[in-house]
């Protein structure tokens, strides 16, 4: 029996089986394994796998998430100023009515 994978020969074990590595292309990658027998019998299986490139390092994702980081906390200190502004303004007409 021979064996291969994307046209290149795959060795076979006694018993049939095998193990290959094959170089992925980062992006949609078609793997074609076709198995042919002594008699010229021939099975094909075709398959689509996808190398995701793995994410940065968690240095590079954060510096370039710091200005975000940054702005969104500056943007609660400023909502937390107004509402205590205005919880003392509240407090100070109450009480000055009260007296």
């Amino acid at each position: 029996m021979v064996l291969t994978l994307n046209g290149a020969p795959v060795p076979l074990g006694a018993a049939g089986s095998f193990s290959t590595s094959v170089q992925l292309m980062e992006g949609p990658n078609h793997l074609v394994l076709v198995s042919v027998d002594g008699s010229g019998n021939s099975a094909r299986i075709e398959w689509d796998v996808e190398l995701v490139p793995p994410a940065p390092p968690l240095k590079e994702r954060t510096s370039s998430l710091l200005p975000a980081l940054l702005a969104v906390t500056a943007l609660v200190l400023s909502i937390e100023g107004v509402a205590l502004g205005l919880w003392r303004a509240r407090a100070e007409r109450r009480r000055l009515r009260e007296g």
